[in-house]
């Protein structure tokens, strides 16, 4: 509900940006530059609320032989490069003046924003300049503004287009297989909220196939991506099958991991994040083999789980480990032995992925000079992973579902 909220609160506020009655009174000191057919605008825009303060400077930049935008920038907000306001006020503003009938003499915008010269004391609407807008014309001007904004959406939908506004304004399809999601859609159907067995089988219905292969691929940025986030929140994962089918503690720190409580970064996820894509590329070099980047993997039939190896290739889920230390290696590997907890997390991989080789790849401590990697192969066992699955399936409805309807 809260995330709901907040993105129609931010869409209200970009919708109010756009309204005439705040950009004709905030924009000023206009200046236009034409090279070849690239058009170039610079205006100040008054900030609505601290009208006093300096105007902030914005750019909007144009092809006018294919009349295409190609940039707008707000310079000087510090809400620049999450979603500034005043960049969509300066972009409904040239519209608005784009669709104006050609006056009998050129108009001059070379001038301070009206908003500007403002004072501190009170003054009366009428004296804040001439009105000969008429009532017919505002809503005439208004259909047509809401035509022009609706028309943008539009086409940042159809060609997936990212930007400071698209964030807002289109919907990420596969947030919807979210565990956050998918309880509260359960709910709101009137479904019994206290068996997980039932919630379980109506997320498998909703969650298909081709859903999970698009989610997939959404999400080939992991960490840097928020749906991976999304995605990983109250589903058990490869990293922590180990322990949540081992776990006798229904309120401890592994539940608060599995609803996204910060776990402090020790060295070697550090080291980890730092040296994966050079490790990743000499374990391709040293075995001839293809390794891609992949995102997080989910099947229907187990939508309460899911894995996010560190690289794919035609027959090999691969997992990279990056100890700092001789004895960090002995707690992912001993005696040439993967340790239980990463067994579980590689096998998990393998099923997510529909594999039966893994590569359990581990960077010697000083791999910045000596470019060491000691490469374990695991195989695919059925057996062990279908025990794994049923015992992390009951620590999940037993101690995760209660938690997660009460969200």
């Amino acid at each position: 509900m809260l995330l709901f909220v907040y993105f129609y609160l931010f869409f209200f506020i970009y919708y109010r940006s756009a309204r005439e009655t705040y950009g004709d009174d905030a924009v000023g000191f206009v200046q236009v530059q034409r090279s070849g057919h690239v058009c170039t605008v610079k205006a100040k825009i008054t900030p609505e609320h601290r009208i006093k303060s300096k105007a902030y400077s914005c750019t909007f930049t144009c092809d006018e032989k294919e009349e295409m935008v190609l940039n707008v920038n707000c310079h000087d907000c510090a809400a620049q490069k999450g979603g500034c306001k005043h960049s969509v006020a300066f972009l409904m503003w040239l519209h608005r003046r784009s669709e104006e009938p050609s006056p009998t003499e050129k108009k001059c915008y070379w001038a301070k924003p009206k908003l500007a010269t403002i004072g501190t004391k009170f003054i009366k609407a009428k004296d804040m300049g001439p009105s000969s807008v008429t009532t017919e014309d505002k809503n005439t001007d208004n259909t047509n503004s809401d035509q022009f904004f609706l028309a943008v959406v539009q086409s940042l939908k159809e060609n997936s287009i990212k930007n400071q506004l698209s964030v807002y304004v289109t919907k990420n399809e596969y947030k919807k297989l979210s565990l956050h999601n998918l309880v509260h859609q359960y709910k709101n159907e009137g479904n019994n909220i206290n068996s997980a067995d039932d919630f379980i089988d109506y997320c498998s219905t909703k969650i298909t196939i081709e859903k999970c292969h698009k989610a997939e691929e959404a999400t080939v940025c992991q960490a840097s991506s928020p749906l991976w986030h999304e995605l990983r929140y109250c589903r058990i994962t490869a990293s922590k099958v180990h322990e949540a089918a081992h776990c006798k503690t229904p309120d401890g720190a592994l539940i608060e991991q599995i609803f996204g409580a910060y776990v402090p970064e020790t060295l070697s996820m550090k080291r980890g994040k730092r040296l994966e894509s050079n490790v990743r590329a000499e374990v391709a070099k040293t075995r001839k083999i293809v390794i891609e980047n992949c995102g997080f993997f989910l099947k229907p039939d187990w939508p309460h789980l899911g894995a996010s190896p560190d690289g794919l290739t035609s027959e090999y889920v691969v997992e990279i480990k990056c100890p700092s230390t001789k004895k960090g290696k002995e707690s992912f590997v001993k005696n040439s032995v993967i340790g239980s907890k990463w067994k579980a997390q590689i096998q998990l991989q393998m099923f997510f992925c529909n594999k039966v080789k893994g590569l359990f790849c581990v960077a010697n401590e000083n791999f910045e000079s000596n470019k060491k990697v000691e490469i374990f192969e695991e195989d695919y066992d059925e057996n062990y992973c279908t025990d794994l699955l049923e015992k992390s399936t009951h620590f999940w409805k037993t101690s995760v579902f209660p938690k997660l309807v009460e969200t």
